[in-house]
């Protein structure tokens, strides 16, 4: 488990009265998986502050390493 990610959420819930959280994995051979195969590949793109905004967000997050980069910058 990332070290950050207890920290991050307790100091998120002192200012909430609600807190949820969602994990989304897309396990190989799930009807998740499947689905989401079916839809097609994306285009794998470098996250930062010096990169242009995607112009087709459904492509950029058709990509699990672009959505990990994305999160990963946002959270920083």
């Amino acid at each position: 488990m990332d070290p950050l990610l207890i920290p991050f959420v307790l100091s998120q819930y002192k200012s909430a009265t609600r807190l949820d959280l969602a994990w989304d994995r897309y396990l190989p051979g799930s009807l998740k998986n499947t689905t989401r195969e079916r839809r097609g590949k994306g285009v794998r793109r470098r996250v930062g502050t010096s990169v242009a905004v995607p112009g087709q967000w459904q492509n950029f997050l058709r990509v699990d390493e672009n959505k990990t980069e994305l999160f990963s910058f946002l959270s920083t």
